[in-house]
C-alpha cells in the first residue's frame, strides 16, 4: 500500500473527504459477535459502558473494552475483523484503511490538539499550530485509565499485520492524554509507525514539533535521528 509523502497533499485531500467520512456523518453501526469471554461498548450518548451479548449492533464511533480471553469480531459492509483481547481501543479504527480514510483519521485526531481559538496578538508566547512540551512545573504524568489495556490493543494491532490500526490506537491515547509525547517510548513508537506506513509528512512534521520538548538527551537523539529519517525519504522520493 502506498501512502502520501507530500503532506499537504495528503491534507488536502484528507480535509476535502471529511464531509464524506463515517466521523462528520450521522453515527454509523457496526455488528459484534462475541464467541468467548466478555467485552463491552462505551454508550456514546450516555457514556456508560454496555456489555455485548453473543451477537449485538453497536455504533461504529465509539470505545470497546474487551477482557481477557474474549474472543469477538466486528462486521461492517464486507469486513470481518477479530478484534484485540484484553483491550481498549476505538472500534472505527479497526476497520482496514485507505490512503485517504488512515490521512482523514489521522486529520481529524490532530485536529483535537489545535488550540481553541486563534492567536490575536494578544499574547506574544501564543503560537498558532500544534505545540508539544512539559512545562516546568508540570504534575507527574497521570494515571491513564485502562493504560494496559490501550498499549495492549497497540501491540495486537501491529502484532496484526495492522499498523495503520496500531498508529490510531496509539495517536488517539497520545493526543488524550499528551504528556505522552515527552515520553521517549511512545514518541518513538509512533514515529517509527508513520515510518513503517510511510507517512513521511506527518513523521517530518511530528518529529519537528517534538524537536522543541525539553528532554534527556537520549530523547532528543532519537527525535533528531526520525527527523532526518523523514527529511532522507521525503528527499529520496
Amino acid at each position: 500500500m502506498r501512502f502520501f509523502a507530500n503532506r499537504s497533499t495528503a491534507f488536502l485531500l484528507a480535509t476535502l473527504c471529511l464531509a464524506c467520512t463515517p466521523a462528520a456523518s450521522a453515527q454509523e453501526d457496526a455488528w459484534i459477535r462475541v464467541v468467548a469471554g466478555e467485552a463491552l461498548y462505551l454508550e456514546p450518548y450516555e457514556g456508560t459502558w454496555v456489555p455485548l451479548t453473543a451477537r449485538e449492533q453497536v455504533p461504529l464511533h465509539t470505545y470497546a473494552l474487551t477482557k481477557p480471553g474474549a474472543e469477538a469480531t466486528l462486521y461492517w459492509e464486507t469486513e470481518a475483523v477479530p478484534l484485540p483481547t484484553d483491550a481498549y481501543f476505538y472500534l472505527a479504527d479497526a476497520l482496514p484503511k485507505t490512503q485517504v480514510a488512515l490521512v482523514a483519521a489521522l486529520t481529524r485526531i490532530e485536529a483535537a490538539q489545535l488550540p481553541r481559538t486563534a492567536p490575536d496578538g494578544s499574547d506574544p508566547n501564543q503560537t498558532l499550530g500544534l505545540v508539544y512540551g512539559r512545562p516546568a512545573d508540570a504534575a507527574p504524568l497521570p494515571d491513564i485509565p485502562y493504560a494496559a489495556e490501550r498499549a495492549q490493543a497497540v501491540q495486537a494491532f501491529y502484532e496484526a499485520g495492522r499498523a495503520d490500526a496500531a498508529l490510531l490506537s496509539l495517536k488517539r491515547t497520545m493526543t488524550k492524554y499528551p504528556m505522552l509525547y515527552t515520553e521517549e517510548a511512545y514518541a518513538e513508537r509512533l514515529l517509527h509507525l508513520y515510518d513503517e506506513l510511510a507517512l513521511y509528512g506527518f513523521l517530518l512534521d511530528e518529529s519537528k514539533r517534538l524537536l522543541g520538548v525539553e528532554g534527556p538527551e537520549a530523547f532528543g537523539e532519537m527525535v533528531r535521528h526520525w527527523h532526518g529519517v523523514a527529511r532522507q525519504r521525503l528527499q529520496d522520493r
